[in-house]
């Protein structure tokens, strides 16, 4: 209890920094996450004092696209954004709505709202790891709670804490359903997978697979588990590159290409100082496939430490350069033999990591944006090393490792 309370002392100490930052070395406001949803929240809290019934219909969504509340949505900077499936930017003025029933408008009250909200998460996240995998606490802890990416990018009231939130809750009630099924966890269940929907869709595309491939090696045996993974993931993703058949809006390539597309005519138009280069997609699947091998090497190995051009570019090479050094000791120190029943995590960390790295990598042009966006994936890239790597190996070979490692 001691350390969880540390570790939320730590995020509200990250998220007030990035308030700061963004405050004082990047100034423009109307360009700021943290503070687009804060701003439109109070338009929309302040509609409950001149138009109760406007302020019920917004906060809901209904009848949202009626022309009497468009003057209002029109002075809102993030409402109206375009996105291909959901425009989850409402997501978060309406929960900055809610928090302002509480904060009266101050903003970093919003800040230890949202790091309570994504250390529970992280919280639920921890014990599903720490039930699978036997001896390692110490690693999962710093790999779920002091990842630096989490600290900063989890503490902003931003969509990435609420992500982190809904997406640890899910994990935690899917493993109590293994277990158990009881109406309980089937209603936690569907409320955290609505959150993720609403927050960020595509998350919930890269674990779904994963998590039916799970299900299936529970219900049935251990036994060929890489096999049943990659078996669902190949039926997964051929369903979704010809999804468009059955239903023609939602054509996969195309949206990824158009996401592509519309981020480069956003990097261009703020003269963003971290472009990198990056193949042009065609809307096509071919196109898509061909992109991956190039998008995860973006999404895993850059922001290199010596190609940083701001501070926080430096910060996020350098917790690259530390993941690397992570992954080789793991490769160094592997296993002869993986146990049974880490074989389901393990499988589905491996693909939740390529799938979500391969959608940053295709359609995110910005150093500065990767290193956000790739976050939630960063402890499952961690964890399948602390699977693979034999730790009796390890501290048999450096032995003044037993202080710090042991449980």
């Amino acid at each position: 209890m001691k350390w969880i309370l540390i570790v939320f002392l730590l995020k509200i100490f990250f998220g007030v920094v990035m308030g700061f930052i963004y405050t004082y070395y990047y100034p423009s406001r109307t360009d700021a996450d943290i503070f687009k949803y804060f701003d439109d929240s109070g338009i929309m809290y302040n509609m409950l004092f001149t138009n109760p019934s406007y302020f019920f219909r917004m906060l809901f969504g209904i009848n949202t696209g009626a022309p009497d509340l468009k003057p209002y949505f029109t002075q809102m900077l993030c409402w109206y954004n375009i996105d291909s499936l959901y425009n989850d930017n409402r997501t978060m003025i309406r929960l900055n709505t809610i928090f302002r029933f509480f904060s009266f408008g101050h903003y970093y009250v919003h800040v230890v709202f949202m790091c309570f909200i994504s250390l529970t998460g992280l919280v639920a996240m921890f014990k599903v790891f720490t039930k699978i995998i036997a001896n390692k606490t110490k690693e999962l802890f710093f790999t779920v709670f002091l990842l630096p990416s989490v600290l900063f990018w989890g503490s902003g009231v931003m969509k990435d804490g609420l992500l982190l939130f809904a997406f640890g809750m899910l994990l935690y009630f899917f493993t109590k359903a293994l277990d158990k099924i009881t109406l309980k966890t089937i209603l936690w269940i569907i409320i955290m997978t609505f959150i993720v929907i609403i927050n960020k869709i595509y998350v919930l595309m890269a674990v779904l697979p994963g998590l039916i491939a799970w299900y299936w090696c529970f219900k049935t045996s251990y036994k060929f588990t890489f096999s049943k993974f990659l078996f669902v993931h190949l039926i997964y993703f051929i369903a979704l590159f010809n999804f468009h058949y059955l239903f023609p809006r939602y054509d996969f390539a195309t949206i990824i290409y158009w996401k592509q597309r519309n981020f480069l005519e956003l990097a261009d138009y703020v003269k963003a100082g971290s472009i990198i280069q990056i193949t042009h997609l065609e809307p096509n699947n071919i196109s898509i496939l061909l992109s991956v091998p190039e998008a995860l090497y973006h999404v895993l190995f850059r922001p290199f430490f010596f190609e940083s051009r701001s501070p926080m570019i430096l910060m996020a090479g350098l917790e690259n350069f530390l993941i690397l050094v992570i992954i080789i000791v793991g490769l160094l120190f592997i296993k002869r033999q993986m146990k049974n029943e880490l074989k389901p995590l393990f499988n589905f960390s491996l693909y939740f990591v390529i799938i979500l790295f391969a959608i940053m990598g295709l359609v995110t042009p910005v150093l500065g944006a990767l290193v956000r966006y790739k976050m939630p994936a960063l402890p499952f890239l961690i964890l399948l090393f602390i699977i693979l790597y034999d730790k009796d190996k390890l501290l048999k070979r450096f032995p003044f490792l037993h202080r710090i490692l042991s449980s």
